[in-house]
């Protein structure tokens, strides 16, 4: 126990520091927990960005990662009277205590994500800790190709401070951070405005559905990190009618790592490109550009590397190589049309089973969508808005006397409802599987109602809204706090290797050992298969689905492993 919160606070420090490195180009300082949240974000996304550079030649091992963690640490102290201030450190260390509590609270006696860590999280994050980057890997495991940056980052966490358990302090990180990130928006609210009533309203969704450790996987880190895309939008639209350079680098900064997050928030990207019209285009031929274009086109690089597609598994994007799956088990095609015919409830068919194609047709698949899966996102939703609904009408008690304040022209806001509501559009088209599209959902009904609660509010002077809003902060940390202690109470004689770290090897140590066998072809080591259940965290290439007998293995002459098809 001691171990995990000594962790969680080495952790804390470390991404706060790694962030730093890159946080100038963010105008943040040292002097509120909302830039700090921030620079913590900006340091995970960075130590991504190192972990996806390095793979390409050489593993993220252990001894590796343990010098990156070294050398960032050493650089910061170097450098340190450039990056914080004496007078800071106070307040910086009750930010990293907050961040370590938190994380702990999370992890301890935690749960991972199944059944997709034991699939494919953990055993691609194995594959990167003991290779450098697979040409064809997706060929032995379709979801290899859907992996998340997330992926890398749990990786590079490998180490000889936070030891293999390491792996599992990223997520619960992004989470703490923007859960402090969103706290701190509401702390000293002065008057009602649409940003601040979307804080608290996304804070309201937090402490519904997005507080145990356990259900993150890769779909969280994306949601959390979209959630402050559109608050950070809001709040540079309030302070200027326009945005500018460095607010437009920080939109897309993040709007990149929500797509590296999580293929299906593409459409994220658009938030920053309606900001283009105020910026002059030469200002964005500066290094800070260049690092998102080193970032995304390595990303696509390592797609094509792993796939031979450009965005796996979009066919129109795939290149004819030799490792791209165009025609055997498991190829693009199948995978595309299959993934989305699975998220529009084909498994849920009664009676006449359709094939693929004809089950999307003509929105065939809509009445087994509309009796299952949007009956699911019902009983997540409802209680959601009834929470918004309480909330207007508790909002109702503390007005106090009518004012006079400055028009806001609410026109402002339209460009980003509809890219919302352009995003629900097409989530519900595609792939309306909740988890793949929900904060494009609260965030339509958060910005909706926030516009409401301030044209209706918006000449109402409230008695102590500061105390309301300190008052919603306190419920929040309760409601968090309780979660964890009633989850922490029920699993606290939990006998398990790693406790009480999260529960992620769900095999006993001695049987873990034997529970991958080695398939050959031809005299000549293939990938590694389980005896039972998943791969886990295990030896790697490992894979527990069918592999095409045609696929073939072979290492170049820069000593990279190929997994191609014989033609």
């Amino acid at each position: 126990m001691i171990h995990l919160f000594i962790s969680s606070f080495l952790a804390s420090i470390f991404h706060f520091i790694a962030g730093k490195f890159l946080s100038n180009h963010f105008n943040l300082d040292n002097r509120s927990f909302y830039s700090l949240s921030l620079t913590s974000i900006i340091g995970l996304i960075f130590l991504s960005f190192i972990s996806l550079t390095l793979n390409f030649f050489i593993p993220l091992s252990y001894t590796v990662n343990t010098i990156i963690f070294i050398a960032i640490i050493l650089l910061f102290l170097i450098f340190i009277k450039f990056f914080l201030k004496k007078s800071e450190i106070r307040f910086l260390f009750k930010y990293i205590l907050f961040c370590t509590i938190g994380t702990f609270s999370l992890l301890i006696f935690s749960k991972v994500y199944t059944p997709d860590a034991g699939l494919y999280h953990l055993p691609f994050v194995n594959i990167i800790n003991e290779n450098k980057i697979i040409i064809g890997l997706s060929n032995i495991h379709q979801r290899f190709g859907h992996t998340s940056i997330m992926q890398y980052l749990s990786a590079i966490h490998f180490n000889n401070v936070f030891g293999l358990n390491g792996i599992l302090i990223p997520l619960s990180s992004i989470g703490i951070y923007s859960i402090i990130f969103f706290l701190d928006q509401i702390k000293n609210i002065e008057k009602i405005s649409i940003s601040k009533i979307f804080s608290i309203l996304i804070i309201f969704y937090i402490c519904w559905k997005m507080n145990r450790y356990s259900e993150y996987g890769n779909d969280a880190p994306a949601h959390f990190i979209y959630f402050i895309i559109i608050q950070l939008y809001l709040n540079f639209l309030e302070k200027s009618s326009k945005i500018d350079e460095t607010n437009f680098f920080t939109l897309s900064f993040l709007s990149l790592f929500a797509f590296l997050n999580k293929t299906t928030l593409v459409l994220s990207i658009l938030i920053p490109m309606i900001c283009l019209n105020h910026i002059n285009l030469k200002n964005l031929i500066n290094f800070k550009y260049l690092f998102l274009i080193i970032f995304f086109f390595s990303w696509i690089f390592k797609n094509i590397l792993i796939t031979g597609c450009l965005i796996y598994p979009i066919p129109i994007t795939c290149l004819d190589l030799l490792w791209t799956n165009l025609d055997k088990v498991s190829n693009v095609y199948d995978v595309s049309i299959g993934t989305e015919a699975w998220s529009k409830d084909w498994v849920n068919q009664k009676g006449v089973v359709l094939n693929y194609e004809n089950f999307l047709k003509n929105f065939y698949w809509l009445k087994f969508w509309l009796n299952n899966h949007f009956q699911k996102i019902l009983t997540i939703i409802m209680p959601y808005i009834l929470i918004i609904i309480f909330f207007i009408i508790f909002l109702k008690f503390f007005k106090k006397k009518k004012i006079e304040v400055k028009k806001i022209n609410l026109k402002i806001y339209i460009p980003i409802f509809l890219i919302i509501t352009l995003s629900v559009f097409i989530w519900f088209i595609k792939f309306p599987v909740y988890r793949f599209g929900y904060s494009y959902i609260v965030s339509f009904f958060a910005l909706s109602f926030s516009i409401y609660i301030y044209y209706i509010h918006k000449n109402n002077y409230f008695f102590n809204l500061k105390k309301i809003c300190r008052g919603i902060i306190c419920i929040a940390i309760i409601v968090l706090t309780s979660k964890q202690l009633v989850r922490i109470s029920k699993n606290i004689n939990s006998k398990y290797e790693s406790v009480p770290w999260p529960y992620y090897n769900y095999l006993k140590k001695e049987y873990r050992e034997t529970n991958v066998k080695e398939f050959s072809k031809n005299g000549v080591f293939f990938y590694y298969l389980p005896k039972n259940a998943y791969c886990y965290y295990s030896k790697s290439p490992c894979t527990s689905v069918e592999v095409d007998s045609n696929l073939n293995k072979k290492i170049n002459s820069l000593k990279y492993k190929i997994f191609y098809f014989s033609r």
